[in-house]
C-alpha cells in the first residue's frame, strides 16, 4: 500500500507495475482540527481486526480479486493515472485501424509532420503542456502500453520505403491539436 497527497509516477512502461497496482483516490482534505496525528499508529495496531475484516467480508477470494479489477480499470482510476502519465493522456487522443495504414512513427527530426507521424505529435503535445519529452524508443514501448491500457487494441508496424507506419490513427485530429493548444 502506498499513499500521497499526490498520484505516485512509475517509470516504467513495460506493463509490470500497471497489472499490479489498484488506485484509490482518497482526495478529501481533512481539515487540520479534525486530523488524528494518531492515526498510522491506531492504524498499526488494527491491523489484524482490518485483516480480518477483509477475510470476513471477502470469503471467495475471486470475488475481491473481481472488485479490484474492477476498480483498476474505472474512470476514477484511469483519470488519476493520466495525471502522472503524460504519454497516457497524449495516447487517449488515438485510435487503432484493423490496418497497418496509419500513422508513420517519426521522429524528432522531422518535427514538421505532427500531422501524419506520431512522435513529431507527442513532442508537439509535449512543448504545448511543457513537458520534457522521452527518447523515442522509450516513448515507443510507453504509448504500445498506454494504447493496450486504455483497451484500443494492439499497435502493430510494418516498413514501408524505409519508415515505419503503425495501425494508430487520429481520432479527431482537428479536435486535438485544439484541445493541445488550450
Amino acid at each position: 500500500m502506498t499513499t500521497n497527497n499526490t498520484p505516485i509516477l512509475f517509470t516504467e512502461n513495460s506493463g509490470g507495475t500497471e497489472r499490479r497496482r489498484v488506485i484509490f483516490k482518497f482526495d478529501r482534505i481533512v481539515p487540520i482540527e479534525e486530523r488524528d496525528f494518531n492515526l498510522i499508529d491506531k492504524i498499526q495496531a488494527e491491523t489484524g481486526g482490518i485483516i480480518r475484516l477483509l477475510f470476513d467480508t471477502f470469503p471467495e477470494p475471486l470475488e475481491a480479486k473481481a472488485l479490484l479489477e474492477k476498480q483498476r480499470v474505472s474512470q476514477e482510476a484511469l483519470a488519476v493515472k493520466m495525471e502522472v502519465n503524460h504519454v497516457l493522456e497524449f495516447a487517449q487522443e488515438f485510435e487503432i485501424l484493423p490496418t497497418v495504414n496509419g500513422l508513420a512513427m517519426g521522429s524528432s527530426l522531422n518535427n514538421g509532420t505532427r500531422d501524419s507521424a506520431i512522435y513529431p505529435a507527442y513532442i508537439y503535445f509535449c512543448q504545448l503542456n511543457d513537458i520534457e519529452p522521452i527518447n523515442r524508443r522509450t516513448f515507443t514501448r510507453a504509448f504500445k502500453q498506454a494504447l493496450k491500457e486504455l483497451d484500443k487494441g494492439e499497435y502493430q508496424t510494418r516498413e514501408s520505403n524505409g519508415r515505419t507506419v503503425t495501425n494508430v490513427h487520429y481520432i479527431d485530429k482537428l479536435r486535438t491539436f485544439n484541445k493541445w493548444q488550450g
